[in-house]
């Protein structure tokens, strides 16, 4: 079985344990009747692994630690009988149809979203001449430091950072998948953008499991009704 994991959509206090926990809770939210009859279990982690063209520091530590600890083992009782499951993992650093070839600048630093506003304390009710949101007030108006003499920009201490084309590389993998005729496969998101895609894959008559990562997230009947044994949703 193949596992498709939006690790961008794994929570922090997760992430923060390392992949092999990240991996290990997946394993342990399956039911065993939805592990595939093959014994064999591969993981494709999708995030913004690449900054332009360098990997990201996140990115070649977790690809250390599933070098280091996969593939391996483990056992599972399905049906009363032991069963031995071989998983391994790897960062999905390209598409499977065209594995040599690396999708850069998944991973971006983008400037302060240019509709943030700042309101001045007096709007509610602090008119102090000394409060300490005044030079706050007057970075993001001005987006220059209020300190005499300061050349640094708002731009220069606040971004936001974003992961892109991830998402499309999952749906086109889970795609790829389904039409190379794969029995069941699994995605790891709670990402309504993942739906069609995963729609899709039913209707080509592959079983899908969808491990929702956010506690009491499901899907909605009106996506999912009608689906079947073909469709089956479970919580990390």
């Amino acid at each position: 079985m193949d596992i498709l994991v939006d690790y961008n959509n794994i929570p922090d206090s997760d992430r923060r344990k390392g992949a092999a926990f990240v991996l290990d809770k997946i394993v342990d939210a399956f039911a065993p009747q939805h592990l595939s009859s093959d014994n064999r279990v591969t993981f494709r982690l999708y995030d913004g692994w690449y900054e332009a063209q360098r990997l990201t520091h996140e990115a070649q530590q977790i690809a250390v630690d599933l070098l280091k600890d996969y593939p391996t083992t483990r056992t599972v009782k399905v049906a009363g009988q032991n069963r031995t499951v071989l998983i391994n993992a790897e960062l999905a650093y390209s598409l499977k149809l065209a594995p040599s070839k690396h999708l850069f600048y998944t991973y971006r630093q983008r400037q302060t979203p240019g509709n943030v506003k700042c309101r001045h304390p007096s709007d509610f009710g602090c008119n102090s001449p000394h409060c300490t949101l005044l030079p706050i007030f007057r970075l993001f108006t001005t987006g220059t430091c209020p300190e005499p003499g300061c050349s640094f920009r708002l731009s220069d201490v606040l971004y936001r950072s974003e992961q892109k084309l991830v998402d499309t590389m999952m749906v086109t993998d889970l795609l790829y998948l389904a039409f190379s005729k794969t029995p069941a496969l699994a995605i790891v998101s709670s990402d309504d953008d993942m739906w069609p895609a995963i729609l899709a894959a039913t209707q080509m008559g592959v079983k899908v499991v969808q491990i929702h990562t956010r506690p009491g997230r499901s899907t909605p009947t009106y996506y999912c009704k009608g689906l079947g044994s073909r469709y089956a949703q479970l919580t990390l």
